[in-house]
């Protein structure tokens, strides 16, 4: 159940970032704040566990910060 949700809400964010091109193009789009690359990470790998986790780029109990999209950074990992 708990993969189920996190695809809805990874589908979720998908459809927000579909919103965003069109903020882009308004040019009223702002940053998200600050998140931490490692959990977004774990999140995305969650979903597809069973082909990524040979996959897997941070070391477990990494918690590095980073600037920008978790949600795009996301979804660039799951696809």
């Amino acid at each position: 159940m708990a993969v189920a949700r996190s695809s809805a809400v990874a589908l979720l964010s998908v459809l927000g970032n579909i919103l965003d091109f069109f903020k882009i193009e308004a040019g009223t789009l702002e940053l998200e704040s600050a998140f931490e690359l490692a959990t977004v990470l774990d999140d995305a790998l969650e979903i597809v566990a069973h082909v990524a986790s040979s996959r897997r780029r941070c070391a477990a109990g990494s918690r590095e910060r980073t600037e920008g999209s978790a949600d795009r950074r996301r979804v660039v990992v799951v696809l």
